[in-house]
């Protein structure tokens, strides 16, 4: 399985790359990106904060000008992000990402293993390709986040392989909700479609040097108007589609592709009890093994707010559970 963050060889980040915690050096870094940090815990816990600049004395004066802004716009994807996770809070999904405590500086999350897009660029490196079954079932989980985050009534802004986490159980989910918010002038409605669509095209096509038959325009003109070319039959009929615009909604775009792809065999009521069974078990299991994440969150949460000296990665083996 391909695994997209490495304990032991944590990012490094310049010394002005502030930590959200005074106490805890930057050691334990799975990821950067534009706007935040991903930090790393023991028992599959990560920390995402927004990024914080330490001034410097040899700054200019528009560097000190981009940094803030660029701090502002951290602060208000992470704003977005704590929006999501109180609704998903009351009304969640499995194919979702759940946070485990939320807090002034930042959210701790569940670790998952990979994303769709390590999955992806695996295959091209001697890693075995997925069953069709598997990636039908991924774009039937993707699908289903994105038309229940819809029902809640935001927009996700930014569905792409990157942000479709693939847990143990090869399940699929959608996480980085950064970019999203109720559908508006920075939020367009259209964006989520046409992402789940790319979804679709790096699953079947990446790896077969077919060239993508719509880009993002980068004048944001609504992509119905595009002249995009027919391609073909199958799985590459929903890209098209997708490209197109032409589902009025994500819940359209969902129970077509549970049509297409995932069509439900006629089973007998012994079975479809058994199933209905499993899957309860399954959620209550899940609920206990989120609850029990929640209070070591808590109790590191606790104790990251008291330590005034910096610790190490290391120290925090032990911290979870507040024994020196």
């Amino acid at each position: 399985m391909p695994i997209l963050f490495n304990y032991q060889k944590p990012i490094v980040v310049p010394n002005f790359i502030a930590s959200p915690f005074p106490g805890l050096a930057l050691t334990n870094i799975l990821g950067k990106g534009a706007a935040a940090l991903i930090l790393s815990f023991p028992h599959h816990i990560v920390f995402k904060s927004p990024l914080k600049y330490r001034v410097q004395d040899d700054w200019s004066e528009k560097t000190v000008s981009q940094a803030t802004t660029s701090q502002g716009q951290a602060e208000w994807c992470m704003e977005n992000e704590k929006a999501v996770y109180a609704k998903l809070a009351i009304k969640p999904h499995r194919n979702l990402l759940k946070a485990l405590l939320v807090v002034d500086e930042g959210i701790f999350l569940p670790r998952i293993d990979s994303t769709l897009e390590a999955y992806t660029m695996s295959w091209g490196l001697g890693y075995p390709e997925e069953s069709t079954s598997t990636k039908h079932q991924w774009i039937t989980q993707i699908a289903a986040g994105a038309a229940w985050l819809e029902a809640l009534g935001f927009v996700h802004n930014d569905i792409r392989p990157g942000n479709v986490l693939i847990d143990r159980a090869k399940n699929a989910r959608l996480a980085d909700f950064g970019e999203s918010g109720a559908p508006g002038q920075l939020h367009v409605a259209w964006l989520d479609q046409y992402g789940i669509g790319n979804c679709i095209w790096v699953l079947f096509h990446k790896r077969t040097g077919e060239r993508d038959p719509g880009r993002l325009p980068h004048d944001w003109q609504d992509p119905k108007t595009l002249d995009l070319p027919p391609i073909g039959h199958g799985p590459t009929s929903l890209i098209e589609r997708c490209f197109r615009i032409q589902f009025p909604s994500l819940q359209h775009l969902h129970q077509h592709v549970l049509t297409e792809l995932d069509p439900q065999p006629s089973t007998s009521s012994l079975t479809a009890i058994r199933i209905s069974l499993f899957t309860f078990v399954a959620d209550i299991l899940d609920s206990i093994t989120h609850w029990i994440a929640t209070q070591r969150c808590r109790g590191l949460y606790a104790r990251l707010r008291q330590e005034r000296g910096e610790l190490g990665a290391s120290r925090w083996m032990f911290a979870v559970w507040g024994v020196d």
